[in-house]
């Protein structure tokens, strides 16, 4: 018998107060974690203990509301905060907390007479204003900067921001700084020589090691292949080398391929167990074709030929790549070469990339060579995170994996002044709307609130980067006294949560299923 599910109508600014009051209790419960004195939630779980964070993406993700458009905000809000996350690792609660201004600001602004499309054009005009503005005021960051990001996303840990920092120290200028957990009570550096790469296994049933969902081999074989495999039979040689005289060596593929190809190869790795993992293709065009030669150096192999007809007979080996060891992850893939590999077109490719590096005028060109440079030197170290009990290692994980994401994101654009100070300069220093401009100043008002810094904010007290640091109740150099934020991850809120609150505005319909 089919089922019938009937729709209820809530328009115009009735609908708009209750998606907004769905923002308001969502974004004060997370917003209370912010800055330096910012507090704990505590969520009632469905077993055992109950959870009790600072964080405000774990917030989000326990948030839900009985009403239906309270709760299609919170959804909206996740999703928002979800693309700062992907992008950061970080700045959930400042995108949280700037959704929620830019719609309350939004809303009374449309009560005023502005038309909701007159807002959102006027918004954009005025992010994109801050974002130049964010640009100009950042500055690169040195091993100080690094100490500072780190100290500030732990926590405070004096400890754990050393070693952040002495981590990417040892990895290099595009070195990769990863993380673990550690079999002690130790949190420690594991440096070691490897080569990172932007891919990740295509598909999860060739995970190994389900503790830290990656796929890892000793000694595989490598194939590459800049062409889509549609026939088996052009791997079938290989991966028959692989097992012959009844050995079982593991077989890592870069490459796209035809799902009806990648079933049979899931097939084996199901109920045969083979060692075999396909690894999806890094980037696209021209930088896929040179990260891939790149890998064909580091792997000593050739890429497998266009043409899939092409008889292998006793030429497997030139195509053969070999390293040892590789892991594999959903993101990220890294490898270490043999300790005896030698390899001059190596050492001719990182001397050709840095004398193009030396002659390039784009500072974007400059930082794709130099990423290319990285691969080919290699450079890993590993933070293994140690502690008494699990909860307390689970607890300092999280710390770490947001100190090493903050850390990547300062290296990619810099650092400003931290405390919501950068968005309350540029309030005063912009030609702005006047929803943007009352919006971005909530996260620094929202830090003061949770310090119960009872302050009266004078026009002249604030003259970027000076700042209030509501650790010590007073007025500070931010950049000088540790407290930052990356331009990128302030970037990264501000549009999120203008885009969140411009498709708010403009909805004028909220239609739900009748309970």
């Amino acid at each position: 018998m089919k089922q019938n599910f009937f729709r209820e109508l809530t328009s115009g600014f009735e609908g708009k107060e209750i998606l907004l009051e769905g923002l308001r209790k969502s974004c004060n419960i997370v917003g209370a974690t912010m800055g330096y004195r910012g507090s704990n939630n505590m969520f009632e779980q469905i077993s055992g203990l109950p959870l009790i964070t600072s964080d405000g993406w774990d917030s989000l993700q326990e948030l839900f509301w009985e009403d239906p458009i309270e709760s299609q905000a919170v959804n909206i809000l996740k999703e928002c905060c979800k693309k700062t996350f992907e992008i950061i690792g970080d700045n959930t609660t400042t995108t949280c907390v700037l959704t929620l201004a830019f719609f309350e600001n939004s809303v009374d602004a449309l009560r005023n007479g502005k038309s909701a499309i007159e807002i959102k054009e006027e918004i954009e005009k005025s992010v994109d204003k801050i974002c130049d503005y964010i640009d100009s005021i950042a500055i690169p960051l040195d091993k100080k900067l690094t100490y500072d990001v780190a100290k500030t996303s732990t926590h405070g840990s004096d400890e754990l921001a050393q070693i952040i920092t002495d981590a990417y120290e040892q990895a290099g200028e595009f070195g990769v700084v990863s993380h673990e957990r550690s079999y002690t009570d130790e949190t420690y550096i594991k440096k070691v020589e490897g080569h990172p790469v932007e891919a990740g296994f295509t598909n999860e049933m060739y995970i190994n090691n389900p503790t830290y969902q990656t796929c890892e081999f000793d000694n595989p074989m490598v194939l590459l292949s800049m062409n889509q495999i549609k026939d088996y039979n052009q791997i079938a040689p290989f991966i028959a080398k692989a097992f012959e005289n009844n050995k079982r060596t593991p077989v890592v593929l870069f490459s796209e391929i035809d799902h009806h190809v990648e079933n049979i190869i899931l097939h084996n790795v199901s109920e045969f167990k083979f060692p075999i993992c396909v690894v999806r293709l890094p980037a696209i065009g021209i930088l896929q074709r040179e990260i891939m030669n790149d890998l064909s150096l580091l792997f000593n192999c050739e890429i497998l030929p266009s043409v899939p007809t092409v008889d292998f007979q006793g030429m497997e080996e030139k195509y053969i790549g070999n390293c040892k060891s590789i892991k594999i992850g959903a993101n990220d893939v890294s490898f270490l070469k043999h300790d005896n590999f030698e390899n001059d077109k190596v050492t001719g490719k990182i001397n050709e990339l840095n004398s193009q590096i030396k002659v390039n005028d784009s500072k974007t060109q400059k930082i794709y060579l130099k990423k290319r440079v990285a691969r080919l030197t290699g450079g890993i170290a590993t933070i293994m995170v140690g502690g008494i009990t699990p909860s307390e290692v689970e607890e300092k994980v999280a710390r770490v994996d947001d100190a090493i994401c903050a850390v990547r994101s300062a290296k990619d654009g810099g650092v400003v002044g931290g405390g919501g100070i950068a968005l309350y300069s540029a309030s005063m220093n912009l030609d702005l709307d006047e929803v943007t401009k009352k919006s971005i100043i909530s996260p620094f008002d929202k830090i003061i609130s949770n310090a119960n810094a009872s302050m009266k904010i004078d026009g002249n007290l604030f003259y970027y980067p000076i700042g209030y640091d509501v650790k010590e109740y007073k007025e500070v150099n931010m950049i000088e006294a540790g407290i930052i934020d990356t331009a990128k991850g302030i970037k990264a809120s501000l549009r999120n949560a203008a885009s969140a609150s411009n498709n708010l505005i403009r909805t004028d319909n909220c239609i739900t299923f009748k309970r």
